[in-house]
C-alpha cells in the first residue's frame, strides 16, 4: 500500500513512518497543505492519506472536504491515543491475500 502522510512537523512522523515501512508499506511524508491540485493528483498515486495531529483542525476539515471524492473514504485522521486509529494500523499489519 501507498501511503502519503501530512504534517506540519516531518520528523514528528518518523516512528510512524518506520513502522509502516516495516510492514512492507511505501510511505511518503510531506509537509505542504497549501497545494490544492498537488494534493488532488497525489490520490492518483497513493491509496491512503494520513493527516498528522500536527495540522490543526480547521485545516484538516478543509482538507477532508477538498480531497474526499478523490481519496474515497482513504483519508485517516492521525491522533495520539486513539483507539480507532491503532485499529487501523493494525489491519494494516495483516497479511494480504
Amino acid at each position: 500500500m501507498r501511503i502519503i502522510i501530512l504534517t506540519k512537523n516531518i520528523s514528528y512522523e518518523i516512528d510512524l513512518q518506520r513502522e509502516l515501512q516495516m510492514l512492507s508499506h511505501e510511505v511518503f511524508v510531506g509537509r505542504t497543505t497549501k497545494e490544492e491540485e498537488w494534493l488532488i493528483e497525489s490520490a492518483k498515486l497513493f491509496d491512503c492519506l494520513f493527516v498528522s495531529e500536527t495540522i490543526a483542525d480547521p485545516e484538516f476539515l478543509l482538507i477532508n472536504q477538498t480531497l474526499a471524492p478523490h481519496y474515497q473514504q482513504r483519508i485517516v485522521r492521525i491522533l495520539a491515543g486513539d483507539r480507532e486509529q491503532e485499529g487501523m494500523i493494525a489491519k494494516l499489519r495483516m497479511p494480504r491475500t
